[in-house]
């Protein structure tokens, strides 16, 4: 029978390990196979990909593990940080670092939440506060897109 708690330090470390290491494994993977494999876990076509693939490349030559972290922390993007570091082919030993700290940042995150308001949490409210992180970090990104395209003209 289940009492529905959870040790607090034991649960964040499994949660940490456990998203660093499916993390690490997907960048090894996207590394290892390159293009094909993240074009297909994207779900994009060619031409898209293309265009994507040579604006992360600019991107993270400049400020790439600065960009893998903080993709990291938010909700709606965090899933595919991991293939586009793959891409992007940061180097391995620091990027596993980098998801192993931002991993331990969400468990804590997480587990503190549910430590706090147990049931109360809605899956609905998680959801939205993600949907909200995600708008505004593509406004940003978009912003910077458009700053970058004018200065090109």
């Amino acid at each position: 029978m289940s009492t529905g708690s959870l040790l607090f330090i034991p649960t964040v470390i499994a949660g940490a390990l456990g998203n660093t290491l499916g993390n690490v494994i997907t960048f090894l993977l996207i590394k290892k196979y390159d293009k094909p494999l993240a074009r297909k876990l994207l779900m994009s076509d060619e031409v898209t990909f293309t265009k994507i693939h040579d604006a992360l490349h600019k991107l993270f030559t400049r400020h790439g593990m600065w960009y893998i972290f903080v993709g990291k922390l938010i909700p709606s993007i965090k899933a595919f940080i991991p293939v586009v570091a793959g891409i992007a082919n940061t180097k391995t030993k620091i990027t596993a670092i980098i998801f192993l700290v931002a991993s331990t940042i969400w468990a804590i995150a997480l587990t503190t939440v549910g430590y706090y308001f147990g049931q109360y949490a809605s899956l609905a409210s998680l959801s939205s506060v993600s949907l909200l992180i995600a708008i505004v970090v593509i406004f940003f990104l978009y912003r910077a897109y458009r700053k970058q395209e004018m200065t090109k003209s």
